[in-house]
């Protein structure tokens, strides 16, 4: 069962203060919300937008002391960093795939670069356990904007992410699930912000 998991997790690990431009300095629910567009083309002088400012709990918290929140961010900590280098690999994959002249060198190149990763990521992604498995999928979806059953489906084909669909259903898993920062995913989405300002 163990190796089918990996197996499962491999298949989905490998598809897969200025603010000179307003619009790629202010998320676009902020812009939305205080419409601050319209607020800087009205004003005859320069607009200056402040990064966004998270404030954590405290670590002495009941949170912090609570054993299933203690897994989660060990968890967290074991599979973020290769959300992170799913993110950078499908950038690199999806950037190299235009420049090939037909499906055939696409498919090569997609061969290819399955039995490198495969090679190189196969030994730590078997130490992965079921839950660090859920939460690779959610943060794929995060980071990639395509869920993993997207990825697969992308890169491999329908059939290929439906039958590793059906694997994961088997596993509790689901190939398909979109990351709810609002919602039920708050949690790991403190956690992103802690990693990305050094404070995890």
């Amino acid at each position: 069962m163990k190796t089918v998991h990996v197996f499962l997790l491999s298949t989905i690990f490998f598809f897969g203060f200025i603010a000179f431009d307003i619009h790629a300095q202010v998320p676009r629910y902020i812009r939305q919300l205080i419409n601050i567009d319209s607020i800087a083309q009205s004003v005859g002088m320069p607009v200056l937008v402040s990064k966004e400012v998270y404030v954590f709990p405290k670590e002495s918290s009941r949170k912090y002391s609570d054993k299933r929140y203690s897994k989660l961010v060990r968890n967290f900590i074991v599979v973020y960093p290769y959300a992170l280098m799913i993110k950078q690999e499908m950038a690199e994959i999806e950037k190299h795939l235009i420049t090939l002249p037909d499906e055939k060198s696409r498919r090569q190149y997609i061969d290819k670069k399955d039995r490198e990763l495969k090679a190189e990521y196969k030994k730590p992604l078997m130490k992965l356990t079921l839950s660090q498995g859920v939460m690779l999928v959610k943060l794929v979806d995060r980071e990639t904007g395509n869920s993993s059953y997207e990825l697969i489906k992308q890169l491999k084909g329908s059939l290929t992410a439906f039958f590793w669909q059906n694997i994961a259903l088997l596993f509790n898993n689901n190939l398909k699930v979109q990351y709810d920062a609002d919602g039920k995913d708050q949690e790991i989405e403190m956690l992103v912000r802690r990693y990305e300002t050094g404070t995890l």
